[in-house]
């Protein structure tokens, strides 16, 4: 017998909605991929499958409970995944936690749930609901090895309140992370070896779907160089715009960024993370000489080949002090970054940050919606805390005001030589990140309003 099932995906105090048109409501800037890509996997395997983004629509309480719901977890939604699940549970429902959180904490998790996920949901989900059907759940499940990406279907968009989103869809060509960077989790949940999907998988699903425009999900993707390479001139004749993430090595092969805009990248989100300091791991063999001259040229290759930049900075890391504000947004401007990301430094969960920080009594008290990436929840090394916030905030207000972006919109013009570059590419991103920027100002909303 089917198993009825909810996939839920709570609330992000960070949520973002952007109205693109006046005429137009404002929408989810883009769609849900953890969710949609459940709802394949559980579909499939012959049950019955209903996806719940609390972005865009409340959770049908009244209506009648499912046999088992799903709920996927970041950081910073686990307060309001944890609620959800409680009222679920009270109502009768077995309840499931899994994604990012519940895996680097799984046994605060637990306290939650019936039962927890741990790494990668496809090596998994068949067993737990063949489990939950027969009333055999396990209270933990945890993935051995990642997923078979070569069986990796296209996710269920079609469950979605579509007129709720922008339709910006993710495709999945990669997982893993080779780096080890102290302040990220990403390789916890998918590993550190790089795996890469067919690249006629990738191609098949892309030449499917009928927007024009596609985001890839890799955190780096170009770190398998010649897979890269295999993808790029697979992609190229699809005619597709795409948008994705890579480390600043990549600009180091002048071919491979021309064979990625000729495959139809418009722009890619690149972490400089500090213009100061050995705040990775893996130190890059550039750093040894000066920072600033080897980004310059990083930035000058990827716009050579009109390709956007998402320059991300972090702020707080032990490294800086109250100087690194102006330094930075000297950087930005001067070097023609298109959409600036600025995080503050955030100890998730799971992170080698964390360890050293609770170890020197550095974590602020507060809770995990706390975790966006916008708001304080350390205490610097080299800074008063008040100077961390009121640095974050006078970048943020410099670098977001209305003049500074439009400014960078129009000077993009010069480089990236298309309207669509600027005006639908690096104009909605910028957007976006003012928005998260507004956010950080307010204490974030656990529940949605």
């Amino acid at each position: 017998m089917p198993v009825k099932t909810w996939i839920i995906q709570p609330y992000h105090p960070s949520n973002v909605t952007l109205r693109l048109n006046v005429a137009l409501r404002k929408k989810v800037y883009m769609l849900p991929l953890t969710v949609t890509t459940l709802a394949r996997l559980v579909l499939d395997l012959g049950h019955e499958a209903r996806v719940i983004d609390e972005n865009v629509e409340a959770i049908p309480l009244e209506e009648n409970m499912p046999d088992i719901a799903l709920i996927t977890a970041m950081t910073p939604t686990a307060p309001r995944a944890y609620k959800i699940a409680d009222e679920l549970r009270r109502r009768g429902v077995t309840v499931v936690l899994g994604g990012i959180h519940p895996t680097v904490a799984p046994q605060e998790a637990s306290e939650h749930a019936d039962a927890v996920v741990i790494g990668e949901a496809e090596p998994v989900i068949e067993r737990l609901l063949e489990d939950a059907r027969r009333g055999e759940l396990q209270p933990a499940y945890e993935a051995v090895g990642g997923a078979d990406l070569s069986a990796l279907e296209p996710p269920k968009w079609e469950l979605l309140r579509s007129r709720r989103y922008q339709w910006i869809k993710s495709v999945e060509e990669i997982r893993g992370c080779a780096y080890d960077c102290s302040f990220c989790s990403a390789n916890k949940i998918f590993g550190s070896r790089v795996r890469c999907r067919p690249v006629e998988r990738v191609v098949e699903e892309l030449a499917s779907m009928k927007e024009h425009f596609a985001f890839f999900t890799a955190n780096d993707i170009a770190a398998n160089k010649s897979y890269a390479r295999r993808l790029f001139h697979a992609l190229t004749p699809l005619g597709k715009k795409w948008f994705s993430q890579a480390s600043v090595e990549m600009a180091e092969d002048e071919e491979l960024v021309e064979l990625a805009a000729r495959s139809g990248c418009v722009g890619l989100l690149v972490g400089f993370e500090s213009l100061v300091g050995h705040h990775l791991k893996k130190a890059r063999h550039a750093f040894e000489h000066d920072r600033r001259a080897y980004y310059e040229k990083i930035i000058e290759t990827f716009h050579k080949y009109r390709i956007a930049l998402i320059g991300c900075f972090v702020f707080g890391l032990d490294e800086q002090d109250e100087e690194i504000f102006g330094l930075t947004k000297d950087f930005i401007e001067e070097t023609n970054i298109d959409v600036p990301q600025l995080t503050v430094a955030t100890p998730y969960p799971g992170t080698k940050m964390r360890e050293e920080l609770d170890g020197q009594g550095r974590l602020l008290p507060l809770g995990w919606e706390y975790y966006d990436a916008v708001r304080t929840t350390i205490v610097p090394l080299q800074m008063p805390l008040e100077m961390l916030r009121e640095g974050y905030d006078w970048i943020g207000q410099t670098l977001f005001s209305y003049g500074a972006l439009w400014h960078r919109v129009r000077r993009s013009r010069d480089y990236l030589q298309e309207r669509y570059r600027s005006y639908g590419v690096v104009l909605p991103i910028n957007l976006v990140y003012r928005k998260l920027y507004e956010l950080s100002h307010e204490p974030p909303r656990v529940d949605p309003a």
